[in-house]
């Protein structure tokens, strides 16, 4: 029992030597660097104790490889850093790192003879002033083993404004380096025997989300939930229309009548106008009569907010009224008398309606008007006038007020006569 227990440490400390033989950390040390400054094309800076790197400036820096191992090959090279440190920060940003692929001297190389530069092969933003910064280069290190000519790395940026020290700088003594790790290629020894399972570790960071399952059966309705606010008004409907179609005059005796043969929202009136009862002949030297002040439409209306007086609509229902459209009995003056209830101040006119037996029709020539004042809603204002002029028999007429919109519940009353 302890004969077994001593083999099995035995076998772990075997382990333990031979994963230590198996690397070996080695150390690059800079031969050659400096910087060249574009904005100084012909000056040289290899003396300098610091590096310069940006928008004008690309510094230079050069390692020996000859402490590597005697024959050691680009697949033994098992990590290669480049260990450079941070002076001071004027302006941080991102610095590139690129192999040099032409040759160049310490002390002569400058803007004007700068070497050439491979592509990109690492990059970091320096963030700290005061230390080292440590950036991978194992590809690179490799390449040079396998043949690729060593003349360095090249330090450039868009962006950045920093200093790194040169290995000329004797006050801190920070010149870069490579560490690099070399492995050794042996044959690979026996398996050893497991060792004594170790203490459970931490939890891993939780991993990614999986993707979605399928879905689940449909649950029960819930209840209902609380009403939402009431939505915005939609828009407008589209206007209705009125228009007059025929005119026909009935027999005498006969009562007037009024036909929609349109539809609620597109209106067309026929109207049927009895023929008056033939008049007495005059004496020879006597006018024949004349129906003045026949009293011919007497007509109300309540309107409310925003309603309009147009056109002879009820703007409510959107139909025609049939009794705001007086049509005149005879050749006459028309004559109106207004009674408002209205909260403002209107103007009330009458014109002639110019009819057509198509399904619009409009207003024609103005033929009186008065105005009324304000009123309280209880006592009316009145206005009342009589045409200058004479309209034909059959004329159609509509009232119409200015401003068109009512700003509270009202209403008014007309009445035309013939004069």
């Amino acid at each position: 029992m302890h004969r077994n227990k001593w083999m099995r440490g035995m076998a772990a400390v075997v382990l333990v030597v031979l994963s230590a033989a198996a690397a070996d950390a080695t150390e690059a040390v800079v031969v050659a660097d400096t910087y060249v400054n574009s904005a100084h094309a012909a000056t040289n800076y290899g003396t300098l104790s610091n590096l310069y790197v940006n928008s004008n400036g690309t510094t230079l820096i050069q390692f020996d490889l000859s402490s590597l191992p005697a024959g050691t090959t680009a697949s033994q090279i098992g990590a290669a850093s480049l260990k450079i440190y941070v002076n001071r920060i004027n302006s941080s940003g991102l610095i590139s790192i690129a192999p040099v692929t032409s040759p160049w001297g310490e002390y002569t190389a400058t803007a004007g003879t700068a070497p050439t530069l491979g592509s990109t092969i690492a990059s970091f933003t320096p963030a700290v002033a005061q230390q080292f910064i440590v950036v991978d280069v194992t590809a690179q290190v490799q390449s040079w083993l396998n043949g690729a000519p060593n003349d360095g790395l090249a330090l450039t940026t868009g962006s950045a404004d920093a200093v790194f020290d040169s290995k000329e700088n004797d006050e801190t003594g920070h010149a870069a380096h490579l560490d690099i790790t070399v492995t050794s290629q042996g044959p690979q020894g026996p398996q050893g025997v497991q060792g004594a399972q170790g203490p459970q570790g931490d939890t891993g960071s939780q991993g990614a989300q999986g993707s979605q399952g399928p879905q689940g059966p449909q649950g029960s309705q819930g209840q209902q939930g609380p009403q939402g606010p009431q939505g915005d008004s939609g828009p407008a409907g589209q206007a209705a229309t009125i228009a007059v179609g025929t005119v026909t005059t009935g027999a005498a005796g006969t009562s007037a009548s009024v036909t929609n043969v349109g539809s609620n929202s597109a209106a067309v009136f026929e109207f049927t106008i009895p023929q008056g009862q033939t008049g007495a002949s005059g004496g020879s030297s006597a006018t024949g009569g004349s129906p003045a002040g026949i009293p011919y439409s007497v007509s109300g209306f309540l309107v409310s907010n925003a309603q309009q007086f147009y056109y002879g609509l009820n703007s409510e229902t959107g139909l025609p009224e049939a009794l705001y459209l007086p049509i005149a009995p005879t050749a006459c003056k028309p004559s109106m008398t207004i009674w408002s209830y209205v909260p403002q101040g209107e103007t009330w006119t009458v014109s002639e309606v110019t009819t057509s037996t198509s399904q619009t029709w409009s207003l024609g020539s103005s033929v009186i008007s008065c105005s009324t004042g304000a009123s309280n809603g209880s006592t009316a204002q009145e206005c009342s006038t009589t045409a200058s002029g004479t309209v034909s028999a059959g004329t159609v007429l509509v009232v119409t007020a200015s401003p068109a919109t009512a700003s509270a519940i009202a209403g008014f009353i007309k009445a035309f006569s013939c004069n």
